[in-house]
């Protein structure tokens, strides 16, 4: 008999959820999952999130866009976004991209950078360091995201002050030209997302980038 375990049905989940003929269908599979996760949390210690993600991540590498956004949408659905749990959650990945750091999983590696630009930068910067430690961000690129994460907040809520965009110009472009790719990627998620941040200059840098996890995320920016 096969185990029933969330990293075994994970999978048939996805399927399932794909071929549903109506929104009625897909609430009630995610209904189901959220019915077994409470019952494997209950026997595991919630080490069903983790059984989950196992089954789930190497579904991200799929060429079948549609089947990989909704494996993000569950991925998404279990780590919570807005949950204040979700950093940590993030952090669930990093023994992943740790075991792979010379060749990053794209599906993975996007997947983290559209949960949160912000976490991705800090874990990667972990993970990329000369002595790699679990939760030992650079507080370099900690600063460098605190003003951009600011300035990115004021710019939105109307409360933008004299010299916030500079500050934030200034840092990115410092980032954009910064030897791990996975800075630069951060670079382009900012650009994408409050485009008023960078300038010309730093969108022009970016779109010469030779890195593939770089290269192909900067058709994002308009």
């Amino acid at each position: 008999m096969a185990r029933t375990t969330p990293e075994v049905l994970a999978p048939q989940f996805i399927y399932t959820s794909l071929h549903a003929s109506n929104e009625k269908e897909r609430s009630s599979i995610v209904a189901l999952m959220r019915h077994f996760g409470t019952g494997w949390g209950t026997q595991l210690g919630m080490g069903w999130r983790g059984e989950m993600r196992r089954g789930l991540i190497p579904l991200l590498e799929t060429t079948d866009e549609q089947a990989r956004k909704e494996v993000s949408r569950w991925l998404f659905e279990i780590d919570g976004h807005n949950s204040p749990k979700a950093e940590s959650n993030v952090l669930s990945y990093r023994e992943t991209l740790l075991r792979n750091k010379k060749s990053p999983p794209p599906g993975l590696v996007n997947y983290v950078y559209d949960f949160s630009p912000s976490l991705a930068l800090l874990l990667f910067g972990d993970i990329y360091s000369e002595q790699p430690k679990f939760g030992n961000f650079p507080r370099p690129l900690m600063w460098s995201d605190h003003v951009v994460t600011t300035v990115k907040w004021r710019l939105r809520s109307q409360f933008l002050q004299e010299g916030d965009l500079e500050k934030a110009q200034k840092e990115l472009n410092d980032l954009s030209k910064h030897e791990g790719w996975y800075v630069r990627r951060y670079v382009v998620e900012v650009a994408a997302d409050a485009p008023k941040l960078v300038t010309a200059e730093i969108t022009e840098r970016l779109k010469k980038d030779n890195h593939p996890l770089v290269r192909e995320r900067v058709k994002l920016i308009k």
